[in-house]
């Protein structure tokens, strides 16, 4: 069984992931990011495009995972 305290860690991190995300959208780091300018080079898309995308699926995933954590 999961305490309620690892619960509470466990939000609180996913909140700070979103914060963080956030605060990359705000800033344009998907203008500057090594890894997303050669990962939209590879799939010939623009960095703005596989920034968005990799990081909604990313949200969602979390997003779930929060769901299953805190109702199990």
């Amino acid at each position: 069984m999961i305490s309620q305290r690892l619960k509470y860690i466990f939000l609180l991190t996913i909140l700070l992931t979103f914060v963080h995300g956030g605060e990359e959208i705000l800033t344009g780091f998907y203008q500057k990011d090594s890894f997303i300018l050669f990962f939209a080079k590879y799939f010939s898309t623009i960095p703005q495009t596989f920034f968005f995308t990799f990081h909604f699926m990313w949200w969602l995933v979390l997003l779930v995972a929060m769901i299953f954590f805190v109702g199990g």
